[in-house]
């Protein structure tokens, strides 16, 4: 049974300057929040989030954030999980990734099932990251390139947070 929605619709573009290997977080700039009503409250996080990065093509990561904090549990059936890929060497663990395509970026589709045993607010927000070798600016709603052209789009991202009943 679903308790509450909340959703954010972000039509804006955000920026950040991310270095070679770190994680720059969208807490400020894209996040939803939600307060469940029972500590027993499932959060589901669904919605979508159009991602660039600056340059060639460069692989894009994201995890989920909740609290400002890399999310580390996910329900999984009846008990939780890593919400990110098993560990493999040196590559990166993360929830999602694609290719981004100089000049358009990619749609990423958001989709999540937390248990935040809490009904204080959470806010559910993302961390993205890049695959060169040096700092890129990476963006939200933005293609990559500024040309005011027909060939480009300027497009929205959603988050929505759903309580639902737990079990």
């Amino acid at each position: 049974r679903v308790l509450q929605v909340v959703q954010t619709v972000k039509t804006d573009i955000s920026s950040f300057s991310t270095g070679s290997g770190s994680f720059s977080n969208t807490d400020s700039a894209f996040a939803v929040t939600i307060a469940p009503s029972s500590t027993s409250s499932l959060i589901y996080l669904n919605g979508f989030v159009n991602v660039a990065v600056s340059g060639q093509v460069s692989q894009v990561n994201i995890n989920y954030r909740r609290g400002g904090a890399d999310l580390t549990t996910a329900v999984d059936g009846g008990s939780t999980t890593s919400p990110i890929g098993d560990a493999n060497g040196v590559r990166k663990r993360v929830a999602a990734s694609g290719n981004n395509t100089d000049p358009a970026g990619n749609c990423f589709t958001l989709a999540l099932l937390d248990k935040p045993n809490s009904t204080s607010a959470q806010t559910y927000s993302l961390s993205l990251s890049h695959g060169s070798g040096s700092s890129r600016s990476m963006y939200i709603n933005e293609v990559n390139g500024t040309q005011n052209s027909t060939s480009f789009q300027r497009s929205c991202s959603v988050f929505i947070a759903m309580e639902i009943a737990g079990w």
